[in-house]
């Protein structure tokens, strides 16, 4: 697993794909089936003429960080609207050790990882 996250590091991000169907995956896996509906909705509406790669990693980061609470990825998204990147940097990166190190998260990018393992079965 750790030659797969070094991997997935060393493309982070452009090597990498974000989609719609990734979203679904995650909204899937964190919300509680009756709030899925909802969060979809609320993903729907985050900024729809962004393309696709670059607000689906946004969306993944905020499905992330909102641990299946409707009322938090509603903030998050309106936090994104303000500037995205903060939400990307508070789902995708450890806490720096210093102030001139940023590093992907682990975590972060075990649970990307299992997202983009195929499901169908």
């Amino acid at each position: 697993m750790t030659d797969r996250l070094e991997q997935l590091r060393s493309a982070w991000p452009g090597g990498v794909e974000f989609n719609s169907k990734l979203v679904d995956r995650a909204i899937a896996g964190t919300f509680a089936p009756f709030e899925r509906v909802r969060a979809k909705e609320l993903a729907d509406g985050y900024d729809p003429s962004a393309k696709e790669q670059g607000r689906s990693r946004v969306l993944l980061a905020a499905v992330r960080l909102s641990g299946g609470n409707l009322v938090r990825l509603e903030s998050l998204l309106r936090a994104a609207e303000t500037d995205f990147r903060d939400v990307l940097a508070s789902a995708e990166y450890e806490a720096p050790t210093s102030p001139l190190v940023a590093r992907l998260s682990d975590e972060y990018l075990s649970w990307f990882d299992r997202l983009t393992l195929p499901n169908e079965g």
